[in-house]
Parts: structure tokens; sequence; C-alpha cells
């Protein structure tokens, strides 16, 4: 008895060993052949079945996956980083500029006070 076909799944080589036995009583007739070979084909396009509708369906998750990769980086972009108050920045965001503002204070009627209050002269690039 020779080792099986590697390529060939071991329902259909022991039916080839049958059809080839040297003794035609042990040898299947074509009706059982027939049904062998029909339930074969039929479990081989289950097989195939089930792996198109894996592959569709990892597509499907890749596919959405890509896509909400894409809209929280889009989502990152539109969202502004927050305000900081130092003067550095850039990539779009705020870039805040500090200033000392003299304002007087009590015009008109009183002794003229200057303080100095900072203010924010924003950038938006």
């Amino acid at each position: 008895s020779s080792p099986p076909h590697p390529r060939i799944p071991d329902v259909q080589w022991q039916l080839i060993k049958a059809c080839w036995d040297p003794d035609p009583v042990v040898r299947p007739d074509m009706v059982e052949v027939a049904s062998q070979l029909e339930a074969a084909l039929a479990n081989l396009d289950r097989q195939q079945a089930a792996l198109q509708s894996n592959e569709l369906l990892t597509a499907d998750t890749h596919s959405a996956s890509r896509q909400q990769q894409q809209q929280q980086q889009q989502q990152q972009q539109q969202t502004p980083r927050g305000r900081r108050n130092s003067g550095g920045g850039g990539g779009g965001s705020p870039q805040h500029k500090m200033s000392d503002e003299k304002s007087e204070a009590g015009r008109g009627g009183g002794a003229a006070r200057s303080r100095s209050e900072p203010t924010c002269q924003c950038i938006i690039s």
C-alpha cells in the first residue's frame, strides 16, 4: 500500500485505491463512485463558501477599522488642541502672545494711575 498523495484528501485516496483493487468484487460500482465524488464536491463547495464568507468578513472588518482611523484623524485635526498661554506652539493651534499694556485708571477727575494688565493677542495660523 502506497502512502496517500499529499494533495489528495484521505477519503478520495481510499476511493482511488478501491477502484484499482485487484479483486473486482471489492471495487466500488459507478453509483458508489458518483455518490462519493458528489459528497466530496459538496464538501468542497461548503469549504469555499465558508472561506469566502470569512474573507468578506475580514475585508469588512479591515475597511471599518480603516474608516474609523480616518474619522479619528479628521476629528483630531478639526478639534483645537487647547489654548496655552505660552508664546510657542504651531501646527495650526493658536499661538498666544502676551503683552503688558498700560492703561490709565480713573480718567478725568483724579490722579492718573497706570497699571499693567496682561492681554492676549491670539494669532491663529
